[in-house]
Protein backbone atom coordinates (compact mmCIF):
# COMPACT_ATOMS: atom_id res chain seq x y z
CA UNK A 1 0.00 0.00 0.00
CA UNK A 2 2.80 2.44 0.72
CA UNK A 3 4.12 1.99 -2.66
CA UNK A 4 1.12 2.61 -4.78
CA UNK A 5 0.59 6.02 -2.22
CA UNK A 6 4.40 7.12 -3.18
CA UNK A 7 3.65 6.89 -6.83
CA UNK A 8 0.01 8.47 -6.83
CA UNK A 9 2.12 11.87 -5.09
CA UNK A 10 4.61 11.61 -7.74
CA UNK A 11 2.51 11.92 -10.33
CA UNK A 12 0.49 14.75 -8.95
CA UNK A 13 3.57 16.68 -8.56
CA UNK A 14 4.55 15.84 -12.05
CA UNK A 15 0.91 16.73 -13.14
CA UNK A 16 1.10 20.19 -11.39
CA UNK A 17 4.73 21.22 -13.08
CA UNK A 18 2.98 20.24 -16.42
CA UNK A 19 0.18 22.84 -15.45
CA UNK A 20 2.60 25.60 -14.51
CA UNK A 21 4.39 25.10 -17.62
CA UNK A 22 1.39 25.21 -19.80
CA UNK A 23 0.01 28.10 -17.82
CA UNK A 24 3.12 30.47 -18.22
CA UNK A 25 3.08 29.64 -22.29
CA UNK A 26 -0.22 31.21 -22.35
CA UNK A 27 0.75 34.00 -20.59
CA UNK A 28 3.69 34.79 -22.93
CA UNK A 29 1.34 33.97 -25.99
CA UNK A 30 -1.40 36.75 -24.28
CA UNK A 31 1.46 39.22 -24.02
CA UNK A 32 2.66 39.07 -27.42
CA UNK A 33 -0.40 39.33 -29.37
CA UNK A 34 -1.53 42.16 -27.44
CA UNK A 35 1.48 43.59 -28.28
CA UNK A 36 1.37 42.34 -32.14
CA UNK A 37 -2.35 44.39 -32.64
CA UNK A 38 -1.14 47.47 -30.81
CA UNK A 39 1.77 47.46 -33.68
CA UNK A 40 -0.44 46.94 -36.41
CA UNK A 41 -3.02 49.63 -34.88
CA UNK A 42 -0.17 52.27 -35.23
CA UNK A 43 1.18 50.43 -38.68
CA UNK A 44 -2.35 51.16 -40.13
CA UNK A 45 -2.98 54.63 -38.59
CA UNK A 46 0.68 55.32 -40.10
CA UNK A 47 -0.11 53.44 -43.64
CA UNK A 48 -3.67 55.66 -44.07
CA UNK A 49 -2.02 58.97 -43.11
CA UNK A 50 0.82 57.92 -45.92
CA UNK A 51 -2.17 57.15 -48.35
CA UNK A 52 -4.12 60.85 -47.52
CA UNK A 53 -0.77 62.18 -48.04
CA UNK A 54 -0.08 60.72 -51.36
CA UNK A 55 -3.17 61.44 -52.80
CA UNK A 56 -2.73 64.83 -51.54
CA UNK A 57 0.42 65.25 -53.44
CA UNK A 58 -1.76 63.72 -56.58
CA UNK A 59 -3.91 66.09 -56.78
CA UNK A 60 -1.73 68.48 -56.47
CA UNK A 61 0.41 67.49 -59.53
CA UNK A 62 -2.85 67.33 -61.54
CA UNK A 63 -3.39 71.21 -60.66
CA UNK A 64 -0.13 71.96 -61.97
CA UNK A 65 -0.02 70.10 -65.35
CA UNK A 66 -0.56 72.12 -68.15
CA UNK A 67 -3.74 71.81 -70.47
CA UNK A 68 -1.74 71.71 -73.40
CA UNK A 69 0.59 68.27 -72.66
CA UNK A 70 -3.19 66.76 -71.33
CA UNK A 71 -4.58 67.84 -74.93
CA UNK A 72 -1.76 66.11 -76.31
CA UNK A 73 -2.31 62.63 -74.32
CA UNK A 74 -5.67 61.85 -75.64
CA UNK A 75 -8.97 62.40 -74.53
CA UNK A 76 -10.29 60.50 -71.62
CA UNK A 77 -12.15 57.10 -72.56
CA UNK A 78 -15.90 57.60 -70.71
CA UNK A 79 -17.11 54.17 -69.75
CA UNK A 80 -20.92 54.18 -70.25
CA UNK A 81 -23.28 52.00 -68.00
CA UNK A 82 -25.80 49.32 -69.35
CA UNK A 83 -28.22 49.46 -66.61
CA UNK A 84 -30.29 52.52 -66.21
CA UNK A 85 -33.15 53.74 -64.37
CA UNK A 86 -34.97 51.41 -62.08
CA UNK A 87 -38.48 50.80 -62.66
CA UNK A 88 -41.61 50.33 -60.33
CA UNK A 89 -40.97 46.99 -58.70
CA UNK A 90 -44.63 46.02 -59.55
CA UNK A 91 -43.95 46.35 -63.27
CA UNK A 92 -40.51 44.46 -62.50
CA UNK A 93 -42.37 41.42 -61.27
CA UNK A 94 -45.86 41.79 -63.67
CA UNK A 95 -42.50 42.08 -66.97
CA UNK A 96 -40.60 39.38 -65.32
CA UNK A 97 -43.28 36.95 -65.64
CA UNK A 98 -44.05 37.36 -68.84
CA UNK A 99 -40.79 37.04 -69.97
CA UNK A 100 -40.17 34.07 -68.43
CA UNK A 101 -43.49 32.24 -69.06
CA UNK A 102 -44.87 34.01 -72.17
CA UNK A 103 -48.34 34.58 -72.88
CA UNK A 104 -51.81 32.98 -73.81
CA UNK A 105 -52.84 32.57 -76.99
CA UNK A 106 -55.87 33.73 -75.64
CA UNK A 107 -54.90 36.60 -74.08
CA UNK A 108 -52.80 37.34 -77.02
CA UNK A 109 -55.91 36.72 -79.12
CA UNK A 110 -57.59 39.52 -77.46
CA UNK A 111 -54.97 42.14 -77.62
CA UNK A 112 -54.46 41.99 -81.06
CA UNK A 113 -58.15 42.46 -81.80
CA UNK A 114 -58.27 44.98 -79.34
CA UNK A 115 -55.87 47.11 -81.32
CA UNK A 116 -57.79 47.00 -85.28
CA UNK A 117 -55.52 48.68 -87.85
CA UNK A 118 -56.01 52.96 -88.13
CA UNK A 119 -58.34 53.80 -91.19
CA UNK A 120 -54.92 55.53 -92.55
CA UNK A 121 -52.30 53.22 -91.70
CA UNK A 122 -53.57 50.34 -93.57
CA UNK A 123 -49.39 50.26 -94.98
CA UNK A 124 -48.84 48.40 -91.29
CA UNK A 125 -51.37 45.39 -92.21
CA UNK A 126 -48.47 42.22 -92.42
CA UNK A 127 -48.73 41.25 -96.09
CA UNK A 128 -50.62 37.55 -96.79
CA UNK A 129 -48.53 34.72 -99.23
CA UNK A 130 -49.10 34.90 -103.10
CA UNK A 131 -51.41 32.20 -103.66
CA UNK A 132 -49.79 30.97 -106.41
CA UNK A 133 -46.80 30.80 -104.58
CA UNK A 134 -48.78 29.34 -101.71
CA UNK A 135 -49.85 26.37 -103.97
CA UNK A 136 -45.86 25.62 -104.91
CA UNK A 137 -44.60 25.61 -102.08
CA UNK A 138 -44.83 22.37 -99.41
CA UNK A 139 -47.34 22.70 -96.44
CA UNK A 140 -44.54 22.98 -94.06
CA UNK A 141 -42.92 26.08 -95.42
CA UNK A 142 -46.59 27.31 -95.62
CA UNK A 143 -46.94 26.41 -91.39
CA UNK A 144 -43.82 28.18 -91.15
CA UNK A 145 -44.38 31.60 -92.59
CA UNK A 146 -47.85 31.49 -90.74
CA UNK A 147 -46.16 31.57 -87.47
CA UNK A 148 -44.05 34.23 -88.79
CA UNK A 149 -46.97 36.47 -90.07
CA UNK A 150 -48.85 35.64 -86.34
CA UNK A 151 -45.67 37.35 -84.70
CA UNK A 152 -45.80 39.66 -86.89
CA UNK A 153 -49.62 40.65 -85.93
CA UNK A 154 -48.32 41.16 -82.41
CA UNK A 155 -45.53 43.72 -83.36
CA UNK A 156 -48.40 45.87 -85.61
CA UNK A 157 -50.61 45.46 -82.48
CA UNK A 158 -47.70 47.09 -79.82
CA UNK A 159 -47.37 49.52 -82.88
CA UNK A 160 -50.97 50.93 -83.10
CA UNK A 161 -50.85 51.04 -79.04
CA UNK A 162 -48.04 53.56 -78.75
CA UNK A 163 -49.88 54.89 -82.00
CA UNK A 164 -52.86 55.75 -79.56
CA UNK A 165 -50.72 57.31 -76.89
CA UNK A 166 -49.00 59.54 -78.81
CA UNK A 167 -51.98 60.87 -80.76
CA UNK A 168 -53.57 61.88 -77.44
CA UNK A 169 -50.49 63.45 -76.63
CA UNK A 170 -50.31 65.66 -79.46
CA UNK A 171 -54.08 66.30 -79.78
CA UNK A 172 -54.88 66.92 -75.57
CA UNK A 173 -53.58 70.46 -74.06
CA UNK A 174 -54.43 69.47 -70.56
CA UNK A 175 -50.74 67.93 -69.57
CA UNK A 176 -47.92 69.56 -68.95
CA UNK A 177 -44.97 70.36 -71.19
CA UNK A 178 -42.65 68.32 -69.38
CA UNK A 179 -44.57 65.61 -69.21
CA UNK A 180 -45.50 65.89 -72.96
CA UNK A 181 -42.28 66.09 -73.89
CA UNK A 182 -41.05 62.87 -72.08
CA UNK A 183 -43.63 60.75 -73.11
CA UNK A 184 -43.21 61.70 -76.34
CA UNK A 185 -39.82 61.06 -77.07
CA UNK A 186 -39.93 57.22 -75.66
CA UNK A 187 -43.11 56.27 -77.15
CA UNK A 188 -41.91 57.67 -80.38
CA UNK A 189 -39.03 55.69 -79.75
CA UNK A 190 -40.07 52.43 -78.90
CA UNK A 191 -42.17 53.14 -81.99
CA UNK A 192 -39.43 53.53 -84.31
CA UNK A 193 -38.03 50.16 -83.62
CA UNK A 194 -40.93 48.56 -83.73
CA UNK A 195 -41.60 49.66 -87.27
CA UNK A 196 -38.23 48.20 -87.64
CA UNK A 197 -38.94 45.14 -86.57
CA UNK A 198 -41.94 44.98 -88.65
CA UNK A 199 -39.63 45.28 -91.80
CA UNK A 200 -37.52 42.97 -90.45
CA UNK A 201 -39.73 40.27 -90.19
CA UNK A 202 -41.04 40.93 -93.56
CA UNK A 203 -37.69 40.72 -95.64
CA UNK A 204 -36.64 37.55 -93.70
CA UNK A 205 -40.43 36.05 -94.74
CA UNK A 206 -39.90 36.96 -98.38
CA UNK A 207 -36.00 35.44 -98.20
CA UNK A 208 -37.43 32.30 -96.60
CA UNK A 209 -39.89 31.77 -99.24
CA UNK A 210 -37.30 33.13 -102.16
CA UNK A 211 -34.97 30.14 -101.67
CA UNK A 212 -37.67 27.44 -102.26
CA UNK A 213 -38.87 29.03 -105.73
CA UNK A 214 -36.86 29.43 -109.45
CA UNK A 215 -32.89 30.63 -109.13
CA UNK A 216 -34.02 32.19 -112.36
CA UNK A 217 -36.20 34.59 -110.87
CA UNK A 218 -34.57 35.33 -107.95
CA UNK A 219 -33.84 38.82 -109.54
CA UNK A 220 -37.46 39.79 -110.15
CA UNK A 221 -38.33 38.38 -106.78
CA UNK A 222 -36.41 40.42 -104.82
CA UNK A 223 -36.83 43.46 -106.80
CA UNK A 224 -41.00 43.08 -106.19
CA UNK A 225 -42.61 45.14 -103.87
CA UNK A 226 -44.64 43.64 -100.79
CA UNK A 227 -48.31 45.10 -100.37
CA UNK A 228 -51.01 43.26 -98.75
CA UNK A 229 -49.10 40.25 -100.76
CA UNK A 230 -45.89 39.38 -99.79
CA UNK A 231 -44.21 39.69 -103.42
CA UNK A 232 -46.59 42.50 -104.81
CA UNK A 233 -49.52 42.41 -106.18
CA UNK A 234 -48.06 42.21 -110.09
CA UNK A 235 -45.73 39.26 -109.44
CA UNK A 236 -47.68 37.03 -112.41
CA UNK A 237 -47.03 39.87 -114.69
CA UNK A 238 -43.41 40.91 -113.29
CA UNK A 239 -42.69 36.70 -113.91
CA UNK A 240 -44.19 37.34 -117.54
CA UNK A 241 -41.77 40.40 -118.23
CA UNK A 242 -38.80 38.27 -117.07
CA UNK A 243 -39.40 35.75 -119.10
CA UNK A 244 -39.64 37.56 -122.10
CA UNK A 245 -36.34 39.73 -121.12
CA UNK A 246 -34.60 36.61 -121.13
CA UNK A 247 -35.90 35.37 -124.32
CA UNK A 248 -34.95 38.46 -126.02
CA UNK A 249 -31.64 38.76 -124.69
CA UNK A 250 -31.00 35.09 -125.92
CA UNK A 251 -32.17 36.72 -129.58
CA UNK A 252 -29.35 39.23 -129.62
CA UNK A 253 -26.72 37.56 -128.33
CA UNK A 254 -23.98 36.57 -130.64
CA UNK A 255 -23.90 32.62 -131.74
CA UNK A 256 -21.05 30.88 -130.41
CA UNK A 257 -18.39 30.00 -132.78
CA UNK A 258 -17.94 26.16 -134.29
CA UNK A 259 -15.38 24.18 -135.25
CA UNK A 260 -15.54 22.92 -138.59
CA UNK A 261 -15.43 18.92 -138.68
CA UNK A 262 -15.14 17.62 -142.10
CA UNK A 263 -12.97 15.43 -142.76
CA UNK A 264 -9.74 15.99 -144.90
CA UNK A 265 -9.05 13.90 -148.27
CA UNK A 266 -5.66 13.31 -147.46
CA UNK A 267 -4.84 10.11 -146.48
CA UNK A 268 -2.08 11.21 -144.40
CA UNK A 269 -3.49 12.76 -141.89
CA UNK A 270 -4.73 16.49 -141.94
CA UNK A 271 -2.99 19.87 -143.72
CA UNK A 272 0.16 20.96 -141.75
CA UNK A 273 -1.82 23.81 -140.40
CA UNK A 274 -3.89 22.02 -137.97
CA UNK A 275 -1.47 19.15 -137.20
CA UNK A 276 -0.72 19.28 -133.03
CA UNK A 277 2.07 18.56 -131.25
CA UNK A 278 1.44 14.37 -130.88
CA UNK A 279 2.88 11.60 -133.32
CA UNK A 280 1.49 11.07 -136.55
CA UNK A 281 -0.76 7.88 -136.58
CA UNK A 282 -1.03 5.71 -139.94
CA UNK A 283 1.05 3.92 -142.41
CA UNK A 284 4.50 5.69 -141.98
CA UNK A 285 4.51 4.92 -137.63
CA UNK A 286 4.05 1.04 -139.26
CA UNK A 287 7.01 1.65 -141.56
CA UNK A 288 9.26 3.25 -138.88
CA UNK A 289 8.43 -0.06 -136.55
CA UNK A 290 8.52 -2.67 -139.22
CA UNK A 291 12.13 -1.28 -140.01
CA UNK A 292 13.06 -1.44 -136.18
CA UNK A 293 12.62 -4.89 -136.41
CA UNK A 294 14.32 -6.12 -139.33
CA UNK A 295 17.70 -4.77 -137.68
CA UNK A 296 17.08 -6.33 -134.82
CA UNK A 297 16.69 -9.71 -136.24
CA UNK A 298 19.82 -9.15 -138.51
CA UNK A 299 21.65 -8.36 -134.95
CA UNK A 300 20.49 -11.66 -133.69
CA UNK A 301 21.24 -13.47 -137.18
CA UNK A 302 24.96 -11.72 -136.71
CA UNK A 303 25.21 -12.53 -132.81
CA UNK A 304 24.05 -15.66 -132.40
CA UNK A 305 23.10 -16.58 -128.87
CA UNK A 306 24.43 -19.75 -127.53
CA UNK A 307 21.95 -22.74 -127.31
CA UNK A 308 22.16 -25.42 -124.58
CA UNK A 309 21.39 -28.43 -127.43
CA UNK A 310 25.14 -27.24 -129.39
CA UNK A 311 27.75 -28.45 -127.44
CA UNK A 312 29.45 -30.40 -130.40
CA UNK A 313 32.20 -28.89 -132.40
CA UNK A 314 30.84 -29.70 -135.45
CA UNK A 315 27.15 -28.76 -134.94
CA UNK A 316 28.25 -25.61 -133.44
CA UNK A 317 30.35 -24.89 -136.94
CA UNK A 318 27.22 -25.83 -138.60
CA UNK A 319 24.99 -23.49 -137.24
CA UNK A 320 27.22 -20.92 -137.72
CA UNK A 321 27.90 -21.40 -141.39
CA UNK A 322 23.91 -21.47 -141.81
CA UNK A 323 23.56 -18.22 -139.79
CA UNK A 324 26.62 -16.53 -142.22
CA UNK A 325 24.58 -17.67 -145.42
CA UNK A 326 21.55 -15.97 -144.10
CA UNK A 327 23.19 -12.63 -143.31
CA UNK A 328 24.95 -12.93 -146.62
CA UNK A 329 21.43 -13.34 -148.42
CA UNK A 330 19.50 -10.14 -146.83
CA UNK A 331 22.25 -8.12 -146.54
CA UNK A 332 21.68 -8.23 -150.77
CA UNK A 333 18.48 -6.27 -149.89
CA UNK A 334 19.57 -3.24 -148.15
Amino acid sequence: MGKHKRKNEEDFKQLKKRLKILEGQVKKRKRVLVMASDSSDQEDSVHDHGENFHTELISNDQENVDPQLLSLLGEKSCTISDVGEAIHPELVQRWEDLIKSGLNEEIINDLVTKYPFPENCVFIKPPVLNPEIKATISEAAVARDSRLLNNQKQLCAAWIANAKVLNKILTSDNIPVESRMFMAENISNSSRLLSNQIFVQTNIRRSLVSNLLNEKLKDTLQNSVSDNLLFGSTLIEDIKCAKEVQKSKSDLQKPPKVRDKTKHLNWKGPAANSQRSFPQAGPMRTRVASQTERYRDLRKMAFPQKKMGSRHPFVREKNQDKTRQTYQRRSRFY
